[in-house]
């Protein structure tokens, strides 16, 4: 159900973390799901 949304959420997050790390940290304490999609 919520799969379609998390993915576009995942990458648009990864495409800010690129452009601030730090940021991408702080998400990832948030939603750990994404370090799943990231891995």
């Amino acid at each position: 159900m919520c799969r379609k949304p998390l993915s576009l959420r995942a990458i648009q997050d990864i495409k800010y973390s690129r452009e601030n790390p730090p940021a991408y940290m702080g998400l990832v304490y948030e939603r750990p799901k994404l370090v799943d999609l990231s891995s």
